[in-house]
């Protein structure tokens, strides 16, 4: 399987999360809340489309393969990005640009754990997922 869209993907998630870490500071959130809410806008669509190529793609390659490891690592992988999405849509309606200018502390908070939560799960795909698309 060719992974150059997802890694790209990736590439892009890891772009946006960039700027918004760089824009999490409780002078700029007051004063560039609407920046920020289009940040996490621009991270909803990308991630959006990620997980939808995971799961047009790579997920059904994956648990058609014969080997009951990569199904179960694969099983695994899907049930728990079913997390993230529901965590980053619960996130992204909570989080407009009042909420933002008006709580920039608890805004700060939450988006560093939602951070590393995905920088996480990106971590894993490329450590344990993605090799073993590219071996099928």
């Amino acid at each position: 399987m060719d992974l150059k869209v997802l890694m790209d993907q990736h590439a892009e998630l890891s772009v946006i999360v960039g700027k918004l870490n760089s824009l999490l500071d409780q002078r700029i959130l007051t004063n560039r809340a609407a920046e920020v809410e289009e940040c996490i806008s621009r991270l909803s669509d990308e991630l959006t489309a990620h997980l939808a190529t995971e799961d047009k793609y790579l997920y059904p390659i994956l648990m058609r393969c014969d080997d009951s490891e990569i199904v179960e690592t694969a099983k695994n992988f899907s049930t728990n990005m079913g997390g993230l999405k529901d965590t980053f849509i619960a996130y992204r309606e909570k989080w407009k640009v009042e909420e933002i200018a008006s709580d920039p502390t608890n805004f700060i908070l939450e988006t560093i754990e939602l951070i590393s939560f995905l920088t996480e799960r990106v971590s894993k795909e490329e450590k344990i997922l993605f090799p073993l698309a590219g071996q099928l």
